[in-house]
This record gives structure tokens, C-alpha cells and sequence, in this order.
């Protein structure tokens, strides 16, 4: 049974990618966090923690020097684990999203952790 995933991909894919981590990084040596799931009735348990975890052990630190993320600003309980696990906030930028009722701005925050 999959109870979790963390998917990966590099930075350059990130289509919002905003110009102040492109000046400040060598993107190609950026690995970007797409996403990272948790079932909702596993949710509490580390889950999360381990998957970061093995993810950092596993990583290929001569392809890759430095890791992002991004997160809703109003997803507390992710930007905590996120910044529990060592990545410093760097920047945000304001998404478009669509809804039912029409469209809104959903902060996110870009996240960042060297690769050791």
C-alpha cells in the first residue's frame, strides 16, 4: 500500500521559478520538490519526516547542490515540517488559481536547502 511519494524533477522545470533564485543559483544543479504526499489517515505519523529524510540520503549530491520546494503560505503544518527539516525560506510568489467561484491569488513560498 503507498502511503507517501515525494516527486522530484529539476528546478528548470518550474514554470514560476522567480528570477531572484534564477540570479542567486546554478539551476542546473537544483533539484526541485514538486511534490510530497501523505495519506490523510497517515498524516501525524513522521511520514513526511522519513520521506525528506531518505530523500537527502539518496540524493546525488555531485548532480545536485541545492534543493527547493514551494508550499501554500497558508499550509502551516507543511511549512513547518519543511523548515523543521532544514530549508530556509527565500522567497514567495502569487499564483493564479481557478475556482468554482471564479479565480483568487494563492501565496506560495519557495523554500531552500543546500545538498550536502
Amino acid at each position: 500500500m503507498l502511503i507517501g511519494a515525494v516527486l522530484f524533477t529539476s528546478l528548470n522545470d518550474d514554470k514560476d521559478l522567480p528570477k531572484s533564485i534564477i540570479n542567486m543559483f546554478e539551476i542546473s544543479k537544483c533539484v526541485y520538490i514538486a511534490e510530497m504526499m501523505v495519506a490523510a489517515n497517515h498524516k501525524g505519523q513522521g511520514i513526511g519526516s522519513e520521506l525528506l529524510g531518505h530523500f537527502f540520503n539518496t540524493i546525488d549530491s555531485s548532480i545536485f547542490t541545492d534543493a527547493f520546494i514551494r508550499v501554500w503560505d497558508q499550509n502551516h503544518i507543511a511549512l513547518h515540517l519543511y523548515q523543521k527539516m532544514g530549508f530556509k525560506v527565500i522567497t514567495q510568489i502569487d499564483q493564479v488559481k481557478n475556482s468554482p467561484d471564479g479565480t483568487f491569488i494563492m501565496k506560495k513560498i519557495y523554500l531552500h536547502k543546500k545538498i550536502k
